[in-house]
């Protein structure tokens, strides 16, 4: 066996261009191929840190109007968790939570935008919360009680024990801290700092929604029982909505309540008021079909070297068959080779992975602990790396070697060569068409992720700096009275050419209460839609660049809290008005029977990402809401004026933290994920087009070793330079258009399903494929060209000395 290996590692090291081509190839596609899997598995590993994932569901809300879905949110009622445990057997355990971002002040410490989740006494069993200090059972009992994160509690009191001291929250509420949980996971849908007693809302009088089916304003979870059927509890569930909603049932709407199972919440949940931005299991299921592809083209391309290598080396198989030696002897040397080239190719890769894969991890924006957490898991797929690239590796060449060896017995060397050639020739076409269908999506892609970023959302976000209202005075009235003195101060100074305050800003979506609202025509009652409210001020158009098109804007403090609407082009459709002007008058009712009056017309501009429809939106003027948006047009960007805004807010808001950002950056965060797909998919193209041209440059190579006698013929007959490169570069030009042919109407159609995904979407243009074909095409040529000039030049007496 030793004198076997010995041989073997003999004969490899005899080709280098077999070491450098072979197992360079495979170094490529296993590093990627460990961060690509890193990434699936984490993406795929969402929420199952929890020991008990499979019995957790989340309650979401669907209202139909006489059939049609008129509204879908992940939030639901108050009052359900307690109707859901009472009601509905095989449910044990419910929470409900109440999401806000607040200010907590310590002293002099002040966090603005914390993560807080008002919570059930259950929430840490349902969710199995490590605690290190406290009992959360016992806080979360309590009012004005709160347990907090490992991170939370380093941040206020360092290195002390918070348990039994108090922090500040927004308006000056004194919340106690009874207990300290491990930080949570960030594999999660959801994710918080602080948890607050949610029987602080009822015991503070803050229980408007406590009998109100109507009013989404939470999320309900809730954990079955360990033997219960969910297709029964479904069923329940069913029943207990038809029994239940009957103020909807009298405005013919019905409420379908569903159950999401908390592991598909992050790639397959896209309701209304989610609770962070999810990802698409689309991306998903592309990029592991790409990675596929490309790490089956990493051992097709191997398995083609490995075969070269043999057919190269008859001789030696017919000598080999002459002394007696078996298929299986010379089938276990081949295998023992690919398993010793994967092995080297796997250590390097891992290598490679381990010192870099940090840098990767930042460079992609992902969470560097996720990368961590991971190492683990990546040490295992080395394993099943290893253990299926020798099979796959082995089988084409295995085959083959079967059939040399009867070629070498009959000394039929024409047949070896067309058997080696043909395979080659294939693997070439495969691996090309592959990078080429990759080109053109990565065009494409591109064009795409810019065609979101660029195109004109119907507002100017440039130059405009955002403010989150001031969190101290919540259910103070002087809040309003504070806010005209700030925008007064603001418009005394140059650089402010606009202020206003709106409840929500572009980039995110509607958060009212009462999203969702359902208005008709007071004419036409039977008509009835769900709209996006938003409350803003007489100048919020103009901060924006908004065209009224129709009707007029608020006018000042006249309309304050009035029953006056401006309405989007989209509601105008919906509610079935001829055009915009004629919508200007006409009363419209809320699903209480409010009446409102359209005194004007926005022109419709896109309040969420461009993934999303553009939908109905009415505004009123008004402070109602108790977290809002401060927005100011800046006439230009300078760190004198941020920090003049700042002095201005800290003379009006001594209490609240100056934060602040910019319009444009919140907007263009909803591409995120779209953003990293586009960075992966770019890496696989990369590593395709590497692997691609390896094959093309080692099959040169050995295509212009075989052919250097009739090169030398050639030049001795008079053949130019020019035309012997041509000569050797016409086949790869033809295998290029083939494989441009094959990979064009596979890229077409999956990028026109892709494409789907997007509500806006850029054409499929024919210059996208032309230029992908133009693409492949100089890089073939460049890929091959130096080993045809270096032929082609060569001196043909070298050639031809011993003939």
């Amino acid at each position: 066996m030793n004198t076997n290996l010995k041989m073997i590692i003999r004969g490899i090291l005899k080709n280098k261009n077999y070491i450098y081509f072979g197992v360079g190839g495979l170094v490529i596609a296993y590093s990627f191929s460990l961060l690509l899997i890193t990434y699936l598995h984490v993406e795929l590993s969402f929420d199952t840190q929890i020991p008990e994932y499979k019995q957790i569901y989340r309650v979401s809300t669907q209202v139909n109007y006489e059939g049609a879905k008129i509204k879908q949110t992940a939030k639901s009622q108050m009052p359900l968790g307690d109707a859901l445990i009472n009601e509905i057997p095989g449910i044990d355990l419910y929470t409900r939570i109440l999401d806000e971002e607040c200010l907590f002040r310590k002293g002099d410490i002040k966090y603005n935008h914390q993560k807080v989740y008002w919570v059930d006494e259950k929430f840490p069993e349902i969710f199995s919360l490590t605690m290190l200090e406290g009992n959360a059972n016992d806080a979360l009992a309590k009012p004005l009680s709160m347990i907090i994160s490992e991170t939370a509690s380093k941040r206020f009191f360092g290195d002390e024990s918070p348990v039994g001291k108090s922090l500040v929250l927004n308006e000056g509420i004194i919340i106690d801290i009874r207990g300290v949980f491990k930080n949570p996971t960030t594999q999660s849908h959801f994710n918080y700092d602080y948890l607050l007693s949610f029987n602080t809302i009822t015991a503070n009088g803050w229980n408007e929604h406590q009998n109100n089916w109507d009013t989404d304003a939470f999320y309900t979870y809730v954990k079955l029982a360990k033997n219960a059927n969910i297709e029964t509890v479904r069923q329940s569930l069913t029943e207990f909505s038809n029994r239940t909603y009957t103020n909807h049932h009298k405005k013919n709407q019905q409420v379908v309540l569903n159950l999401q199972p908390i592991k598909s919440i992050h790639l397959h949940s896209h309701l209304d008021d989610e609770l962070s931005q999810n990802n698409k299991y689309s991306f998903i299921l592309i990029l592991a079909l790409l990675g596929l592809v490309t790490l089956l083209v990493s051992w097709m391309y191997f398995s083609a070297m490995v075969c070269s290598r043999y057919s190269s080396n008859q001789v030696s198989l017919f000598i080999n068959n002459i002394l007696g030696a078996s298929k299986y002897s010379l089938i276990k040397s081949i295998a023992v080779e690919i398993l010793l080239l994967n092995f080297i190719a796997i250590i390097i890769s891992f290598s490679l992975f381990s010192f870099v894969g940090d840098s990767i991890f930042n460079t992609l924006e992902l969470p560097t602990g996720l990368y961590h957490q991971k190492i683990n898991f990546s040490l295992q797929m080395l394993v099943a790396l290893l253990i299926s690239g020798v099979l796959v590796c082995s089988l084409m060449p295995v085959s083959v070697l079967a059939q040399r060896m009867k070629d070498a017995v009959k000394k039929d060397k024409s047949a070896i060569l067309k058997t080696s050639n043909n395979h080659q020739t294939s693997f070439v076409v495969f691996q090309y068409s592959f990078s080429i269908f990759l080109i053109i999506f990565l065009i494409v892609a591109f064009q795409q992720i810019r065609f979101l970023k660029d195109s004109n959302p119907g507002f100017n976000k440039d130059q405009v700096l955002v403010v989150h209202s001031p969190r101290t005075l919540i259910f103070n009235p002087i809040r309003i009275v504070k806010g005209k003195q700030f925008i007064d101060l603001l418009k005394l100074n140059e650089f402010a050419k606009e202020v206003s305050y709106a409840s929500d800003i572009p980039g995110k979506a509607v958060q009212t209460d009462d999203k969702g609202l359902w208005i008709s025509p007071s004419e036409n009652p039977d008509i009835k839609i769900a709209v996006d409210r938003l409350n803003i001020d007489d100048h919020y158009s103009n901060t924006l660049d908004l065209k009224i098109i129709a009707g007029r804007n608020f006018e000042s403090q006249k309309e304050f809290n009035d029953t006056k609407l401006i309405v989007n082009e989209c509601a105008v459709s919906e509610l079935n008005f001829n055009d915009s002007e004629s919508a200007i008058g006409s009363q419209i009712k809320d699903q209480n029977g409010n009446s409102f009056t359209i005194v004007g017309v926005v022109s419709d501009y896109h309040q969420e990402g461009l993934q999303e429809e553009i939908k109905p939106m009415v505004f009123q003027f008004g402070y109602d809401y108790l977290f809002g948006y401060c927005t100011v047009k800046l006439a230009n960007v300078s760190e004198s004026t941020i920090a003049s805004i700042k002095h201005l807010w800290e003379s009006i808001y001594p209490d609240d933290p100056f934060d602040y950002f910019f319009l444009d950056e919140q907007f263009n965060n909803q591409y995120r994920n779209e953003a990293l797909f586009f960075k992966l998919c770019f890496i696989f193209g990369i590593v395709s087009m590497l692997i691609a041209c390896y094959g093309l440059f080692s099959i040169s190579l050995e295509t212009i070793l075989k052919k250097q006698k009739e090169i030398g013929i050639r030049k001795v007959n008079g053949a130019t330079i020019a035309k012997i490169i041509a000569m050797l570069n016409l086949t790869y030009v033809r295998l290029t258009i083939i494989s441009f042919l094959i990979a064009t109407p596979f890229a077409y159609i999956f990028i026109h399903k892709w494409l789907q995904n997007f509500a806006y979407k850029i054409d499929l243009s024919w210059w996208i494929f032309a230029i992908s074909g133009l693409l492949a095409m100089g890089i073939a040529l460049l890929t091959v060209s130096w080993q045809s000039w270096r032929a082609a030049t060569r001196n043909p007496v070298e050639a031809l000395r011993y003939e």
